[in-house]
C-alpha cells in the first residue's frame, strides 16, 4: 500500500510539474509581444516597456520560465494586468463557487441515478425509464449544459436561486449541470447491475433468501462502489469544465466569468493562474481515484 501511495503520489507530482511547465511554455510560445498585446496597438513604447519589465519579459527565457515555475509552486501567480489584483486569492475565491456548483451537480446526479436504479430494481416494469435517462449522454456535456441552461433561463428565469459558500451554489445551474453526469452514471451502473444479476454472486444471494433491499445494497451496490467512484471522478472533471460555460450563461461570478474576462483582456497572469489551479484539482481527483479504488475493490491492482 505504501509503495502504491508513493507511486501514485510521484505520478501526480510529475503531472503537476508538467502542468506548471506547460503553462509557462504556452505563454512564451504565443507569437508577438505579450506586453504589446495586453496594452493594445496604440499604447506608447514607454508603457509597453514598463509592462515588459513588470511582467519580467526583459529577463532571459530560461530565467523567466524557472522563476515563474517556482512562484507557481508557491501558488503565487503575480498580479492581474487589468486591475492589479493578486491572481492567487482571486482565482481561489472564484473557484469556490465553480467547485461548489460542480460538487452539487455530482451529488444530485448520484442521488438521482441511485434512486432511479432502486425504483427499477423494485419495480421492473419501470425499466423503460433507463432508456429515457440515456438521452442526455448522446450530447457532449458542455453542449447539453449550454442548451439546458439557455432553456432554463428562457422559460424559468425566476428559478435561479441564489446562494453562497462551499456547498450552496445556485440550485438551478447545479441541476442543469447534473443532467449529463446523471445520464452517464445511470447508464454505466444500469449496465453493470444487469450483468451482475446474471452472475453467481447475485444468484447465490437470492438462493440464500435475501430480500430485495439486501440484494440491492449488498449484491449490487457494494461490489459497484469502485465503479461509482471512477465514474464520479471522471464526471466531476467534466462537470467542472461545463460549469465554466454555465456560469457565463447564468452570469455567475465564478471561474468561468473570470476566465472570459481574462481572455478578453489578455490578462496572462490570470489565465496562467486559472490553468494551474484547474490542473491541481484534476490531478488531485485522479490521485484520489487511483488510491481509493483498490481499497474498495481488491481485484483492482494498486
Amino acid at each position: 500500500m505504501l509503495r502504491a501511495l508513493l507511486r501514485h503520489g510521484g505520478y501526480a507530482a510529475s503531472l503537476f510539474l508538467g502542468a506548471l511547465l506547460l503553462a509557462q511554455i504556452l505563454f512564451e510560445a504565443v507569437p508577438g509581444d505579450a506586453a504589446r498585446r495586453a496594452l493594445g496597438p496604440y499604447a506608447s513604447q514607454e508603457s509597453v516597456g514598463r509592462l515588459r519589465e513588470k511582467m519580467g519579459l526583459d529577463r532571459p527565457l530560461l530565467e523567466r520560465i524557472g522563476g515563474n515555475t517556482l512562484s507557481a509552486l508557491r501558488l503565487d501567480f503575480g498580479k492581474s494586468l487589468l486591475d492589479g489584483r493578486s491572481v492567487g486569492p482571486e482565482v481561489r475565491e472564484k473557484f469556490r463557487l465553480t467547485f461548489s456548483l460542480g460538487f452539487q451537480a455530482v451529488v444530485i446526479a448520484v442521488c438521482f441515478s441511485l434512486l432511479l436504479l432502486a425504483v427499477v430494481h423494485f419495480f421492473p416494469a419501470a425499466s423503460p425509464l433507463l432508456l429515457v435517462s440515456r438521452a442526455p449522454s448522446a450530447l457532449p456535456s458542455f453542449l447539453s449544459a449550454v442548451l439546458l441552461a439557455l432553456a432554463a433561463a428562457l422559460w424559468f428565469p425566476g428559478l435561479i436561486f441564489s446562494g453562497s459558500g462551499m456547498l450552496a451554489a445556485p440550485l438551478l445551474p447545479s441541476l442543469v449541470a447534473a443532467i449529463y453526469p446523471a445520464s452517464v452514471l445511470t447508464t454505466t451502473l444500469g449496465s453493470r447491475f444487469s450483468a451482475m444479476r446474471s452472475g453467481p454472486h447475485y444468484r447465490s444471494a437470492r438462493a440464500y433468501g435475501h430480500g430485495r433491499w439486501k440484494l440491492f445494497f449488498d449484491a449490487l451496490m457494494a461490489p459497484s462502489l469502485s465503479a461509482v467512484i471512477a465514474v464520479v471522478v471522471a464526471q466531476l472533471s467534466l462537470v467542472l469544465f461545463a460549469s465554466l460555460v454555465i456560469e457565463i450563461v447564468f452570469s455567475l461570478p465564478g471561474l468561468g466569468t473570470l476566465l472570459l474576462a481574462a481572455i478578453q483582456g489578455n490578462d496572462y497572469p490570470m489565465l496562467q493562474g486559472i490553468l494551474i489551479v484547474n490542473s491541481i484539482v484534476f490531478i488531485t481527483l485522479h490521485f484520489v481515484s487511483e488510491t481509493v479504488n483498490p481499497l474498495l475493490d481488491p481485484r483492482i491492482s494498486a
